[in-house]
């Protein structure tokens, strides 16, 4: 089995709002369907460690804009 996370432990080390995730849970049309994966335990959700990470990642990845140069403009010295 492999081990999981509480929303609590998400907050603390992932800095994720509780709203967020109860928003990613709910709503399965978020983010173009891309939720982590949960179960309830005791009416808790947890998240499994790996699979979660992953989704992290990927968030990462999605948000991470490409820089690019539109144009370069040439700067002449003049003596």
């Amino acid at each position: 089995m492999s081990k999981v996370l509480t929303v609590d432990k998400i907050v603390k080390e992932y800095g994720y709002k509780v709203s967020t995730l109860k928003y990613m849970r709910d709503n399965s049309q978020a983010n173009a369907g891309d939720t982590p994966s949960w179960y309830p335990v005791m009416n808790r959700p947890h998240y499994p460690t790996d699979q979660f990470e992953l989704w992290h990642q990927r968030q990462i990845n999605k948000n991470k804009k490409k820089k690019s140069v539109k144009s370069v403009k040439l700067v002449k010295s003049i003596k």
